[in-house]
């Protein structure tokens, strides 16, 4: 079979182990970056790729993130995926981003809650927060520590713990003076202590299994790519049952489900 891969600034290394995959299986895998893509309208809408390669040539797609959270190349992505299910093909997650266009932090908070499914105690503020505001409303809900993440990230960039009131009101002003963007951008939650979680991969509404993510010594994150220690791992039913609603809420053909538990043993959904 062959098979699409498509990707964004030139990311490397789950396209490469995609394809590495594909390859000893007996399939071909081309990628391409969104950028790459042409358009063709009249009659009727044709997708272009390098070495004028069309949709017609492929199987399938599997589909990476199309852009920053000013859009991007999400309209590329959309338009492929409305290309391939006119031709009965499948993508991967192709439901989920025809739903979510962008599935920041906030929208899985969002979506979560509603759902009933058990997250970390979160705040997010407006733009327009007040200092006075911003300061107590975190240490009164939460003391400290606490920690901070982007609502638009991943591989544990930018997530940041704040010991003190000290350090909330240094935080407050780097989002107001030094790029940090405004307060909308991101999440204040309650600091976990275990330091470890669980990611749980998920594929067609099956649990494949699970790694545990230990964070290395003076860290706060547990990604791999932030200096994780990884091992594989077994789980519960509770733990597979809510990773299982959480791919099935965002109509997710595949999905990392991370889970984190508190010093209780009570499970958290973080992303």
């Amino acid at each position: 079979m062959k098979f699409l891969l498509l990707r964004i600034n030139q990311e490397s290394y789950v396209p490469s182990r995609i394809k590495e995959e594909a390859e000893k299986a007996g399939h071909e895998l081309d990628i391409f970056g969104y950028q790459d893509l042409s358009f063709a309208f009249h009659p009727g809408m044709k997708i272009i790729f390098p070495g004028n390669r069309t949709t017609d040539r492929y199987n399938a797609c599997f589909l990476r993130v199309a852009g920053c959270r000013g859009g991007g190349y999400i309209g590329f992505r959309d338009n492929l995926i409305f290309q391939f299910l006119k031709q009965g093909k499948k993508c991967l997650n192709g439901g989920s981003y025809l739903a979510f266009s962008r599935l920041d932090k906030l929208t899985q908070h969002a979506y979560l809650s509603d759902a009933g499914l058990p997250l970390v105690e979160t705040v997010c503020f407006g733009k327009n927060t007040s200092r006075k505001e911003f300061v107590r409303t975190l240490t009164n809900r939460f003391g400290f520590p606490l920690i901070t993440k982007p609502r638009f990230g991943s591989q544990g960039k930018g997530i940041f713990l704040l010991k003190n009131e000290r350090d909330l009101q240094e935080f407050y002003r780097k989002m107001k003076d030094e790029g940090y963007q405004d307060s909308g951008l991101w999440l204040f939650q309650k600091f976990l202590t275990t330091g470890f979680d669980y990611r749980i991969i998920v594929l067609g509404g099956k649990v494949l299994g699970a790694m545990k993510r230990t964070a290395g010594s003076g860290m706060i994150v547990t990604n791999f790519s932030q200096g994780g220690l990884i091992d594989s791992a077994k789980i519960d039913k509770e733990a597979k049952k809510m990773a299982l609603e959480a791919a099935a809420l965002f109509r997710l053909d595949y999905a990392g489900v991370d889970i984190m538990e508190d010093k209780e043993g009570n499970k958290y959904i973080l992303e």
